[in-house]
């Protein structure tokens, strides 16, 4: 056969076949293979990242196993992976993998062969059946999330918690200034949680903003403080500055603004051994607009500079030795990466192995007269005496909560689950009910539906105010609790000023 009889039967094969190189950049791919990947069939081909086509699961999979499997062994049969196409459609695909060696025995390229059984005919006709499989993983998938988020918020309540009815007593400067420092990390960490928790948020573009009138400043020393006793501790230098205008106050997230410097910070004394980490924050002023600029520079291990866009790809590390020898999961970039695209910015990395990286965010924020708008509201002083029933079977949480209420007026009776909530409102006249949902022999949704139901059989009863306090915090969860009759919902972990306020805006959403 000729070379050219060989091209011929290579493009029109009535299989997938593509050739990778050792970095699984696909260096060719036959029309079959195109089609079922949703790649144009027409154009030249495009070298392209053979990860960046599969799902999430799948990439985890080629990356921490197949990867070291071919350098090994050279060959890897019947391997299932995801492929997702451009319009949102996944296709199953079963792979035979041959690795290529010189004649030193050296790893070369990748002739991987996709099986006839996953031929797209037999695909188009599974449509309806793997659809209803679908949608099956997803609801196993969000009460997975449900659970595993409720689990790690919980003990978060009691961190956080705790650490705000710290705050509230006498301390000298210095506890004060560790207090703080806690706080801002379990701050942080509970918007990580959320983020590891679902991840798959970033690919679908689901991530929020929260946007309050802040101080950069004052918000971001508590992440360079950090960065600065994690460099010391290593034996590193951390130096840093930052714009006296910053000093102002603006309008943004100060929490996801906290949560990217944190990525590049942690990630520059993680990659340091000596040498120096340095972050500079500064303010650029043109034609009336207000950039914040967060550059994070080290003298680290570095990286090609052409696997600089690859590293804001979750899960993506510049070599497979990096997650064995750092740790770590490679989503802090993907998740920065999206966060500074949700606020109109750019993130950028310039480096070179052995050399040091340095990373640069601009981010545009909104200006504000302090004089006009106020800051994050104040917590509120209790001016009247409360009785509130707290309904939670977490004994860490009650404690949490008295501690919290303990320096006002609010008379506090807990209840361990839903069944005993509900006799305790019975029994008393309460001014707001705090009401957990996760709990055991009644959960609170049923218990506030059954409040409600009775207090609609006796109108002469006023309606109690209710509060849900739970660590179930996804958006789902808030619309169940309003649905079961609650007025808000505040998720945990709750601060103490957290949690003042939103017993006064269940209050005053009451109208008591």
């Amino acid at each position: 056969m000729s070379p050219e009889e060989g091209l011929r039967a290579y493009e029109l094969a009535p299989c997938g076949l593509l050739t990778l190189d050792s970095e699984f950049t696909i260096l060719s791919a036959n029309r079959y293979f195109r089609d079922v990947a949703g790649l144009s069939t027409d154009a030249p081909f495009e070298p392209i990242k053979f990860t960046t086509l599969l799902s999430v699961a799948s990439r985890v999979y080629v990356q921490s196993r197949l990867q070291p499997q071919l350098a090994l062994a050279g060959r890897v049969d019947e391997i299932v992976l995801d492929i997702v196409r451009p319009d949102g459609g996944r296709v199953p695909i079963m792979l035979n993998a041959v690795q290529e060696r010189d004649a030193q025995d050296r790893p070369g390229a990748v002739h991987i062969g996709m099986g006839r059984v996953v031929a797209k005919r037999a695909y188009e006709a599974e449509v309806p059946k793997a659809r209803q499989e679908a949608l099956s993983a997803l609801r196993v998938k969000a009460d997975f999330l449900a659970n595993i988020s409720h689990e790690i918020r919980t003990p978060l309540n009691g961190v956080i918690g705790v650490i705000g009815a710290l705050q509230r007593t006498s301390l000298t400067g210095p506890q004060r200034e560790m207090t703080a420092l806690i706080e801002s990390s379990a701050t942080t960490l509970v918007r990580l949680v959320g983020d590891l928790l679902e991840i798959s948020k970033v690919e679908a573009s689901g991530l929020t903003l929260d946007l309050r009138p802040f101080r950069p400043a004052e918000e971001l020393r508590g992440v360079l403080d950090l960065a600065r006793l994690a460099a010391h501790a290593k034996g590193v230098a951390f130096e840093c500055d930052c714009d006296p205008g910053l000093d102002g106050l603006f309008l943004g997230d100060a929490v996801r603004l906290k949560q990217i410097l944190n990525n590049l910070t942690v990630n520059a004394v993680k990659f340091t051994d000596h040498g120096v980490v340095r972050a500079d924050l500064s303010l650029e002023a043109s034609d009336g607009s207000r950039t914040l600029v967060l550059s994070v520079r080290d003298t680290g291990i570095g990286f090609a500079q052409d696997q600089a866009e690859a590293l804001f790809q979750p899960f993506h590390q510049a070599d497979a030795g990096i997650s064995r020898r750092f740790g770590g999961a490679g989503l802090g970039l993907a998740i920065s990466k999206a966060l500074v695209q949700l606020m109109g910015g750019s993130i950028a990395a310039v480096s070179a192995p052995g050399k040091g990286s340095t990373f640069v965010v601009r981010i545009p924020l909104g200006e504000i007269d302090g004089h006009q708008q106020p800051l994050t509201p104040e917590p509120p002083d209790l001016d009247r005496s409360l009785r509130i029933l707290l309904v939670e079977d977490n004994e860490i949480n009650q404690r949490v909560v008295k501690m919290i209420l303990a320096e006002t007026g609010v008379e506090l009776t807990v209840a361990s689950n839903g069944a005993l909530g509900l006799e305790a409102w019975r029994s008393a006249a309460f001014d707001l009910v705090l009401m957990d949902m996760q709990m055991p022999v009644m959960d609170g949704l049923t218990a506030i539906r059954a409040i409600r139901s009775e207090e609609q059989r006796h109108p002469r009863r006023r309606p109690v105010p209710i509060a849900v306090l739970s660590a179930n915090a996804m958006d789902h969860h808030r619309a169940e609790a309003l649905a079961a009759g609650a007025n808000l919902h505040i998720a945990k972990p709750i601060s103490a000023a957290g949690l003042l306020i939103g017993i006064d805006q269940t209050l005053a959403i009451a109208g008591a």
